[in-house]
């Protein structure tokens, strides 16, 4: 847990999620900023305010450091994972984004995508929801994500316009390039490209 996942997310995590996977007697475990280095302590919008920094486009700073290095601290502390016991993972990526699913570069951990084996698409994994009688939850990421689509920006601004507005702080605090250029969150440009457009009806 980053920190800076939607609200409804953290609702629907702990109002549908939890519950469920507790009638099936499985329990859902987050990792907080306890699994984290020291170092990275600070939720991720806090550390990047902090440090003047913004999440990373193209290193993926953000998702090793407050992801995968949780990860891999829970593998080996708690389950014991080993290159002769490895831990096995299992990832929700659909087939409609197949390309994603890449086999694990550590030798304590073996990756399988049970809904590309499936053969489940997104839409599959939704139906499967609804007739397991929950509601489809929210897509799950970071608010401020860069990785985001203009329409999802444009969406965030519409129906949580103080989540925009950290965003648009985040990304007026952040140091300039070396170069003296500005720094943007999204890759297309300045947020304010979007703050400044008007929502078509509808």
């Amino acid at each position: 847990d980053t920190g800076g996942e939607k609200p409804s997310t953290y609702t629907y995590l702990q109002n549908v999620a939890v519950p469920f996977a507790a009638q099936s007697g499985l329990t859902i475990t987050v990792l907080g900023p306890e699994w984290r280095d020291s170092h990275n302590a600070l939720d991720l919008e806090a550390y990047c305010l902090k440090y003047h920094m913004l999440p990373g486009t193209f290193m993926r700073w953000c998702t090793d450091r407050y992801k995968l290095r949780s990860l891999r601290r829970y593998h080996h502390q708690v389950l014991g994972a080993t290159p002769d016991t490895p831990v096995e993972v299992w990832i929700g990526i659909s087939t409609d984004e197949a390309r994603r699913a890449t086999p694990s570069r550590w030798p304590d951990e073996v990756r399988r995508f049970p809904l590309i084996e499936l053969c489940m698409s997104r839409q599959d994994a939704a139906a499967t929801i609804i007739r397991a009688g929950l509601p489809v939850p929210p897509k799950s990421g970071c608010f401020y994500c860069p990785l985001q689509t203009r329409a999802s920006w444009r969406a965030l601004k519409r129906r949580s316009p103080d989540l925009f507005a950290r965003a648009l702080a985040m990304e007026a605090n952040a140091y300039p390039k070396s170069d003296g250029s500005p720094r943007y969150l999204p890759a297309f440009g300045p947020l304010e490209q979007i703050a400044a457009q008007d929502d078509l009806p509808g």
